[in-house]
């Protein structure tokens, strides 16, 4: 989902995803409501993918410019 936003460069969207991901994770560490915890949880999983293709494309380019 974040990967749209990839324009604005590949390191700050991964740093915007890793603090939803810190902001989220404590959300649901102290959600009082399942339902709310539902969604909290369904939002984590987006961000959690954005985080993994993020870095795997950082990875790939660092990489890349090295060899």
């Amino acid at each position: 989902v974040l990967g749209v936003f990839g324009g604005f460069g590949r390191k700050k969207t991964l740093m915007a995803s890793l603090i939803m991901q810190l902001a989220l994770g404590i959300l649901v560490a102290i959600c009082p409501w399942f339902e709310f915890y539902l969604v909290l949880r369904f939002i984590l999983g987006f961000v959690c993918v954005s985080i993994v293709f993020s870095g795997f494309v950082l990875c790939k380019y660092s990489i890349y410019n090295i060899v």
